[in-house]
């Protein structure tokens, strides 16, 4: 990634993003990745999202657990809001920061 001359109010917040993906190595194969690509365009059944690489992997599992303990934890009251669901419920307890 390269970027122009930054505004000084952004070199704590872009510029540092932008200098930690230069110092990243890039796992990926850009030719495997279009090959993989073309493959499954041809295929029936296509994913709903195609995640290429294992970071990307790691990271979408690791996004979905953590939304899947979310939605457990706020069940209660996310169901709360249709006619027939008990109303009010208690809110999950506030997390106590770290």
């Amino acid at each position: 990634m390269e970027t122009e001359q930054l505004a000084p109010g952004y070199e704590a917040t872009v510029g540092a993003f932008a200098q930690m993906l230069r110092s990243m190595e890039s796992a990926g194969d850009p030719n495997r990745a279009a090959a993989i690509i073309v493959d499954v365009v041809k295929r029936k059944n296509l994913p709903s999202h195609l995640l290429l690489g294992d970071h990307a992997v790691q990271g979408a599992i690791a996004y979905s657990d953590s939304q899947i303990v979310e939605a457990r934890t706020w069940q209660a009251v996310s169901s709360s809001a249709d006619f027939g669901q008990p109303y009010p419920v208690e809110m999950p307890a506030d997390k106590v920061a770290e």
